[in-house]
């Protein structure tokens, strides 16, 4: 289903007063000279891409994603959300640090709602980018989210009699700045689909307040918050996108950075019939 991601990458229910609030925020300034310049930025990026010799071996460490994944099931299940710590072995995650993607791999953003660098992306039914092959570790992390095993696990953490499939996959890269306008997703709105599970991966930053943590709210505002996430370095956020809450974060304070990949898994029978 070649047009699916649009499901995610579309933002819905977004606040008029919020964006009316931010729109002389000085944090702001800076991804809007980023956006001013994105046609420029893209090509140079291209070119630096194109220039990128394949890499002559692939590390070692097997992707392999912790226990600590189940000990939050419950909590999930109660709230719609869970946090997890540790998500990824200490092998596997220094190598992740270690190889994560020049940013000249992601595309600069397009639009203030959403402006960080993106890209890496994979989405249900398409075949794996070309890129994927300059990134080995990364290949291993998507191949691995995308086994019967880890789909299985999925569903026992949901706790629901139905299967799951991994349905998208993106790395993402923020800095000082950088927002994401409280939203819903757009398929929120969409009636046949139950279960909308996002697997949002921390995988590296300084964390703290407005550090870039995707926060959970009550409101469209961003204000009434259930939970924002502090610790950004190997952690992992996971919400059920069909629940009543928003999620975005507040422009990033000077000082910080984060890198994230954002995975999702659907319903497969909702899958299967679009």
């Amino acid at each position: 289903m070649k047009s699916g991601i649009m499901f995610f990458i579309m933002a819905v229910n977004i606040s008029p007063e919020y964006l009316k609030a931010q729109k002389n925020n000085p944090r702001l300034w800076y991804g809007r000279f980023r956006i001013k310049i994105a046609p420029i930025t893209k090509k140079i990026r291209q070119f630096l891409r194109d220039t990128t010799p394949e890499p002559k071996s692939t590390p070692a460490a097997e992707c392999h994603i912790t226990n600590n994944l189940e000990t939050q099931a419950s909590h999930f299940q109660e709230h719609g959300w869970a946090f997890v710590e540790n998500i990824f072995d200490q092998s596997f995650y220094k190598e992740l640090i270690k190889y994560w993607p020049k940013r000249y791999w992601l595309e600069p953003p397009t639009k203030i709602t959403k402006n960080y660098d993106r890209g890496m992306a994979w989405s249900y039914g398409e075949p794996v980018p070309e890129s994927f092959k300059y990134h080995p570790t990364v290949k291993k992390m998507l191949d691995y989210l995308r086994t019967e095993k880890f789909q299985n696990r999925i569903k026992n953490f949901i706790g629901k009699d139905k299967d799951f499939v991994s349905y998208s996959f993106a790395m993402h890269k923020s800095y000082p700045g950088t927002q994401v306008v409280p939203h819903r997703d757009g398929i929120y709105n969409n009636d046949l689909a139950q279960n909308v599970i996002n697997v949002f991966f921390f995988v590296n930053g300084n964390g703290g307040k407005n550090a870039g943590g995707l926060t959970l709210t009550n409101d469209a505002m961003g204000d009434d918050v259930i939970f924002e996430p502090t610790n950004l370095k190997n952690s992992c956020l996971i919400y059920d996108s069909k629940a009543p809450f928003y999620h975005g974060f507040k422009p990033m304070r000077l000082g910080r950075y984060r890198w994230s990949i954002g995975a999702q898994f659907l319903e497969k029978d909702f899958v299967e019939k679009q």
